[in-house]
């Protein structure tokens, strides 16, 4: 069984996090008129059309940031066809270029896997239409995803070639040092992976996305132990075998935060993996090793290339590991997507 995990750093559209864009102007809005910024963020997403365009409707999102949500719906022309205009915090959310989309699913049929965890998918419909669109149900046929707690719209799911049983979405679950609180950012996605006959279980997939590096490291670093936390006491209830804990980490393997991972015995299956692909000419600084998944500019001298995209293996499935893989990218800044994803086989 070939199992991978993969940033798809959003699938159609994606919240303007670096805040490159400008707030369209106050007197625009009053006139009701949904302006863009001229350009996208990444050369991989697409702005808006500037004008011609009638909000009808608006509403807020939900928890501590709602005021910071606007969903604008605008009608299109002369078909009446309405589409959704999203904004964060006063930042354009963009949807992907469709050369954006069919790279990703380019990426995601080379690694020939049989189940793929994605993060930063804006809804189960957009990830129906992506597989319907690219060809990709052919072999992953099976989709799965449940709306999380992200305000910006961002989502984790699951696509796969066998047949899916339970799933179970832990949304609403708390840390003890915050009781009331949801742990975790988006979702912890939990997922039975069937026979093909579907007469037993093969393996649980546990698809995650942590907190991001955004913020302050002390209180973001906090929630991500949390949410790690969390996930351990999850596993423990359910005294369960054969699992995988996979995913968007948002930080380095042996990172504190992370601790929680080693407590539970897991196995970082992607201790030696073997990159696939030829890595780009790198314009400025070059990684030194091979075992990373996110590029990070950090000054004009200093890029950090860390494993945020990780695979953790329950004890039993240690002995199964039978190969992992990076799937390298081909340009230094990312083909539609700032993560590369990471592949392991297991011998089940």
């Amino acid at each position: 069984m070939r199992i991978g995990t993969f940033n798809l750093n959003n699938l159609f559209s994606r919240w303007n996090v670096y805040g490159e864009e400008p707030k369209p102007a106050d007197v625009e809005r009053r006139r009701g008129v949904a302006s863009a910024a001229a350009t996208a963020p990444r050369h991989w997403l697409a702005t808006e059309p500037a004008s011609g365009h009638r909000s009808f409707a608006t509403q807020g999102g939900s928890g501590s940031e709602a005021d910071a949500v606007r969903v604008t719906y605008v009608d299109v022309g002369p078909g009446g066809k309405a589409v959704k205009r999203r904004e964060f915090k006063g930042k354009m959310i963009y949807r992907k270029e469709p050369e954006a989309t069919a790279r990703i699913a380019e990426r995601i049929k080379a690694m020939k896997l049989d189940v793929l965890a994605a993060q930063e998918i804006e809804d189960l419909p957009t990830l129906e239409e992506f597989g319907r669109t690219h060809g990709l149900r052919r072999t992953l046929p099976h989709a799965v995803l449940v709306e999380g707690n992200d305000s910006r719209f961002i989502d984790v799911g699951v696509l796969s070639r066998l047949p899916i049983g339970r799933v179970t979405s832990w949304r609403f679950r708390t840390h003890p040092e915050a009781s009331g609180r949801r742990v975790f950012s988006r979702d912890l996605l939990q997922v039975d992976i069937l026979t093909p006959d579907r007469s037993a279980r093969l393996v649980t997939v546990f698809n995650n996305h942590l907190k991001s590096q955004l913020g302050q490291p002390a209180s973001t670093g906090r929630r991500r132990r949390q949410q790690v936390e969390a996930i351990a006491a999850i596993v423990a209830e359910q005294r369960l075998d054969r699992f995988v804990v996979l995913g968007d980490m948002n930080d380095k393997p042996d990172a504190e935060a992370l601790s929680a991972f080693q407590s539970m015995g897991l196995v970082d299956a992607l201790a030696q993996p073997i990159e696939v692909g030829t890595p780009p000419e790198w314009p400025d600084v070059p990684p030194s090793h091979g075992r990373w998944t996110h590029r990070y500019r950090r000054s004009k001298t200093r890029v950090d290339y860390e494993l945020y995209d990780q695979i953790w293996v329950s004890p039993d499935l240690a002995g199964a590991i039978a190969g992992a893989w990076i799937y390298r990218r081909s340009v230094a800044q990312g083909d539609a997507s700032d993560h590369d994803p990471a592949v392991v086989e297991l011998e089940l």
